[in-house]
């Protein structure tokens, strides 16, 4: 651990999040398959994490993404963050299939929802998420709804009166954010500007003020929250929370002073993450605005479940903050404004502890899945009458063929999404 830092009061621990204990020799070794850009495996297959690796009993070793897969194996999981590879995701598809017994973290279809800001947030579309606090939780509060900000996508090419009448037709008006539409590693896809007039806005689509923010981009509202944002790890059923500076007064001026247009730095990765408090001081009021400084843990832990079922992955972030202007007192408002696969999980105190505990914790699960998967399958084999059997019943003739029907969908179901982490 870092020094200076502290396990975070905002990290949430799933039942199979542990201490690792060490293996014992007779057991089996698991083996994690990564493929990984040369940046993330500098960061993440260090000496020390492949230490604690090994500890638990887990081999990581580094797949080399231009070579088939089954030249490679055997892999227990496998972890990936590379840019858009079609011959990468072909051969890890073409590898699933023959071994579905593997756990793949993450589904590729999953990955490129968050890779488009134009799908990132499509969990939260509509009414949003609304998670309840139940009478466990220390600090429960009021139910909190979570929505993503109203925002539109500009394409290449459109003309400047369409921009005005979708940003019309959405109800968007100054201040705006405005951000590259990818976020799959190509150049540029980490700009970032607030437009605080509409002549402005025009000035910047026409590529006038940057080349990295010109359409395809999206445009998104402005919320003022503080200038507090709330960055959310999720690994597995993992959670934690990290404060960080965000667009306040610090960054943009007052608001009278702010004019044109404000190119501004990834500053949520200005500073190290710092522990969240894990209850808020006004949360037991059922006042919203005690939700500013510090969510409880109760609605980021729920919150990062949902989103995990939704999106269908297992490693990611999300950016939530609160709003000043809180609509109701009956209900805390959040907003999520982005989302991101296999984040910087680097940057959290104890990373390494967590990040082996979340691999083999996947690993683990998949285990477990193949072998209820494997007694299911022996299952209606032992379930069938025999031939004398069905001579001397012949009222079940038309059940036993049925019964083993069903079984077998149930065991062809679960091998199918063995990609789903």
């Amino acid at each position: 651990m870092e020094e200076g830092f502290s396990e975070p009061a905002g990290l949430r621990n799933g039942p199979v999040m542990g201490k690792l204990s060490s293996p014992k020799s007779s057991l089996p070794k698991l083996r994690v398959g990564c493929a990984l850009l040369p940046k993330k495996v500098a960061r993440y297959l260090t000496p020390s994490v492949k230490a604690i690796a090994k500890e638990a009993g887990m081999e990581l070793c580094l797949i080399d993404y231009n070579r088939p897969l089954s030249e490679q194996g055997p892999f227990n999981a496998i972890i990936h963050k590379l840019r858009p590879n079609k011959d990468w995701e072909r051969n890890l598809l073409e590898y699933s299939k023959a071994h579905p017994e593997v756990r793949v973290i993450d589904r590729v279809d999953g990955i490129r929802t968050l890779q488009n800001r134009a799908t990132m947030l499509s969990p939260l579309h509509g009414d949003g998420i609304c998670v309840q606090p139940s009478r466990t939780d220390s600090a429960p509060g009021i139910p909190v709804r979570v929505q993503a900000p109203v925002q539109v996508e500009i394409h290449e090419g459109t003309a400047v009166a369409e921009v005005h009448q979708l940003l019309a037709d959405a109800g968007l008006r100054p201040p705006l954010l405005v951000k590259p539409l990818w976020t799959d590693g190509r150049e540029g896809s980490h700009g970032l500007a607030v437009v605080h007039d509409m002549p402005s806005l025009e000035k910047l689509l026409q590529g006038s003020v940057s080349t990295e923010l010109k359409p395809p981009v999206v445009v998104q509202q402005f919320v003022e929250h503080g200038g507090v944002l709330h960055k959310v790890y999720v690994l597995g059923r993992t959670t934690v929370v990290c404060q960080r500076p965000s667009l306040g007064d610090n960054y943009l001026g007052r608001e009278a002073w702010r004019t044109g247009v404000q190119q501004l730095p990834r500053i949520s990765c200005q500073s190290a993450g710092t522990p969240m408090p894990s209850t808020p001081s006004s949360s037991s009021s059922g006042h919203p605005q005690g939700f500013l400084d510090s969510p409880p843990e109760w609605v980021t832990h729920k919150l990062a479940s949902v989103l995990r079922k939704r999106l269908g992955l297992q490693l990611f972030n999300f950016d939530l903050i609160c709003p000043e202007g809180q609509p109701s007192s009956k209900e805390c408002l959040y907003y999520v404004i982005d989302i991101n696969y296999f984040p910087g999980v680097d940057k959290i105190p104890r990373f390494e502890h967590l990040f082996v505990q979340f691999l083999h914790a996947a690993c683990k699960e998949a285990q477990q899945q193949q072998e209820g998967h494997e007694q299911q399958q022996q299952q209606p084999a032992a379930a069938m009458p025999t031939q004398r059997q069905q001579q001397q019943q012949p009222v079940q003739l038309q059940q036993a063929p049925h019964i083993g029907l069903q079984h077998a969908k149930h065991a062809n179901g679960m091998v199918e999404p063995a990609m789903v982490a």
